[in-house]
């Protein structure tokens, strides 16, 4: 189970990071947003694919109806004022909580998709002309997500050209953009990269953003495990960067020789680095190969992020639960879909 009795109790917090409250509240509702449970939970109902929504809140008790006078009797009311509970936190079922970036915390994923299609496409010319071989252009759906999305730079670029029966050399780190090589190849791509985000500039999803204050705000560690190596130039652009306790990224798992998604290494670093054990945190993550890794590395609940209409795809690949939007989730309700998953377990 992944609970522990000794671990404090969850201090919640309202969307805007601060305590928030209804006058005359006492007791809190089931803070839920809409979202798909995998798996089917003990208990009197099958919890499997149920679908709350939502947001936090909290139920204010009925109007209480004064007499007029001495010796007036009070006027009936027709609401009913069911008996109150006391407030009781939940004992914390996790200490960190460790985001993906891109897709997640920031909308770049559609950037780099981008950057990748300019930079595949450029090459699929140039081989159509020297090797006369027909054009069959790099797509989003079929090429972006199925081959590199989520996974190092140059292994998505070896994935995608294994995919269209194209083997090349790997080449160095240092090989100039657009060398024929695998690494010539990913520098390209990441040169047009840097292009779209100094032209374009950075945009952050707001409701991952409240999220994190929040988890912060609940006295839960919060770490970034990313592919990206340009994870500090994106963090900086949206001054992001001290949210983090501790960020692997794509330079610190080329330093550490960690192995990329779907291998759980970046996610268990993070966790390390944090020092919570992997089962007493939670990984957010949208791409396949990242909730691949999750369901790998035995943390205590896999969130996948549907940004892409594929919440079944998540689903299938690891994830716990999946929402179309963080704004969906709340703290209480990860703390609650944690300790239903211990107990399943």
């Amino acid at each position: 189970m992944n609970s522990d009795p000794a671990a404090p109790p969850l201090k919640t917090a309202g969307r805007s990071g601060a305590a928030s409250r209804i006058p005359g509240a006492n007791r809190p509702s089931l803070a839920v947003g809409r979202f798909f449970l995998s798996g089917a939970m003990p208990g009197p109902r099958n919890l499997q694919k149920r679908i709350m929504t939502g947001s936090p809140q909290r139920l204010p008790s009925a109007p209480r109806v004064e007499p007029a006078g001495p010796g007036a009797r009070a006027t009936p009311s027709n609401i009913v004022a069911f008996p109150q509970r006391p407030n009781r936190p939940l004992p914390r079922a996790f200490d960190a909580a460790i985001f993906d970036m891109d897709g997640v915390i920031t909308e770049t994923a559609t950037d780099h998709s981008l950057a990748w299609k300019r930079m595949f496409d450029e090459y699929l010319r140039r081989r159509e002309r020297q090797h006369d071989e027909p054009f069959r252009e790099f797509s989003h759906g079929g090429d972006y997500r199925a081959y590199v999305d989520g996974r190092p730079r140059y292994k998505g670029v070896a994935a995608f050209l294994a995919s269209r029966g194209i083997e090349l050399p790997p080449g160095t780190p240092e090989d100039p953009a657009g060398r024929e090589t695998i690494c010539g190849l990913g520098n390209r791509k990441n040169e047009l990269f840097s292009e779209i985000i100094e032209t374009a500039g950075v945009k952050v999803y707001s409701s991952t953003l409240v999220l994190i204050h929040d988890l912060l705000a609940a006295g839960i560690k919060v770490g970034l495990a990313t592919s990206s190596k340009n994870s500090d130039l994106v963090l900086s652009r949206t001054q992001t960067k001290g949210l983090f306790a501790t960020i692997v990224d794509g330079v610190v798992s080329e330093r550490l020789d960690l192995k990329g998604k779907p291998h759980p290494d970046i996610f268990v670093r993070a966790c390390a680095n944090l020092g919570v054990p992997c089962a007493r945190a939670i990984v957010v993550e949208d791409a396949v190969s990242g909730v691949q890794a999750g369901a790998s590395g035995g943390f205590g609940l896999v969130v996948g992020v549907a940004r892409e209409n594929n919440a079944q795809e998540l689903r299938k690949n690891g994830a716990d639960v999946v929402v179309r939007d963080l704004a969906e989730v709340s703290v209480e309700e990860i703390n609650r879909l944690v300790r239903r998953k211990g107990v399943a377990g």
